[in-house]
This record gives structure tokens, sequence and C-alpha cells, in this order.
């Protein structure tokens, strides 16, 4: 009876220690989509892939202050990295580093992430990077962001950024659309753009081509 009882207690202790270290991954789990070790970020991945929607949502809203958009453009604010001092284009490098693994997360977790790409797409006084990254995104999620179809239109028809029009053109495209204006910028893009644009350019047009 001693032993029989000290065998359930440490199954019982193994349960609510296996319990607490899944809880803990799963808290975790937006750390390991910034992590810089690329397996941990990949595995982080897969595992959003498999959470359910709720979980998916929960996600959203704390990968969403990652994206850096709390630095607003105002009337008179300049977009050029390069009259940044080092240490804010530093600054700034690396929070795009952290965007690009935030919207990452946020790719995977599908439908889930539409509304809040949506809106930083559509919000005028973000910052064009910011706004084309968003963009880049919800082509990279696929027709089921097909909603922000509309955002994605006037974004380019807009634009005066032509990051922010090339990754609308690509989001667009990868919705199945084939507008000329679309097709026509990715080729424009292809052969013009600098190497970050012109990358994007050319797997949307390999994808449509091939």
């Amino acid at each position: 009876m001693v032993y029989a009882g000290s065998v359930r207690g440490r199954r019982t202790w193994l349960s609510l220690w296996l319990l607490v270290a899944l809880v803990a991954g799963c808290a975790k789990l937006d750390e390991r989509l910034l992590s810089d070790d690329d397996s941990t970020r990949a595995s982080a991945i897969e595992k959003v892939k498999g959470l359910d929607d709720d979980a998916k949502a929960s996600l959203v809203r704390d990968l969403t202050p990652k994206l850096d958009t709390g630095h607003r453009m105002s009337a008179d604010s300049r977009e050029d990295l390069s009259r940044a001092l080092p240490a804010q284009a530093n600054d700034a490098l690396r929070a795009q580093t952290i965007r690009q693994r935030a919207l990452a997360g946020m790719v995977a977790t599908g439908k889930s992430a539409v509304p809040t790409l949506r809106d930083v797409v559509q919000d005028p006084k973000q910052r064009a990077w910011v706004r084309a990254d968003a963009a880049q995104a919800l082509g990279e999620i696929g027709p089921s962001a097909s909603d922000a179809t509309p955002t994605l239109e006037q974004a380019f028809d807009g634009a005066k950024d032509e990051r922010l029009r090339v990754s609308a053109a690509g989001a667009l495209v990868r919705f199945g659309r084939r507008d000329s204006a679309y097709v026509d910028e990715l080729h424009r893009c292809s052969a013009r753009c600098d190497t970050a644009a012109k990358a994007h350019a050319r797997q949307v047009l390999a994808g449509i081509e091939n």
C-alpha cells in the first residue's frame, strides 16, 4: 500500500509537471517565434499551425506590438533611413528583423491575422515600409486573406512608395488577380527595383508563370 501510494504520488507530480511545462511552452510561443535561432523559430511555426482558432487569435494579439507600428509618420517626417543617425539606423534594422519574424508567425495563423494586417496596410500615417511588410504577409497567407482585397487595391492605387505598391500588387496577384497593372508592376520591379523588392517581385511572378 505504501509503495502503491508512492507510485501514485510520483505519477501525480509528473502529470502536474508536464501540465506546467505545456502551459509555459504555450505562453512563450511568441518568444520562440522571435528567437535568433532558426531551428527554434521553425519549430514554433509548426506549432502555430496546429493551434485552434482562439489560440491563433491570442497569438496574433501577442505579436501585434512587435510589428513596430507605434512610430507613425507626421506630415513632415522623413522615411529615408540613410539620414538617420547610426544608432537609430541599427535600432530600425533590429525592429525590422523582429517585425519580419512576428509577421512570419502571423502568416502561420492564416486568416486569424488578416484583420490586424489589413489595419496596418490601410493606415495612411503608418510608415510605408511597415505597410509594405504587412501587405506582403497578406499575400503569403494567400486567397484566405482575400477579404483584404479592397484595402490592397487602395494601397496600390494611392501608394507613393515603391515598396508598398509592389507588395500590394504581389498580394493581389497571389489572391488570383491577374490585372495587367499588377503584373506589369511586378515585371517592372523585377528588372529595376532594389534587391529585396526585386526578389519579392520575381518570387511572385515565378509562382504564376510556372
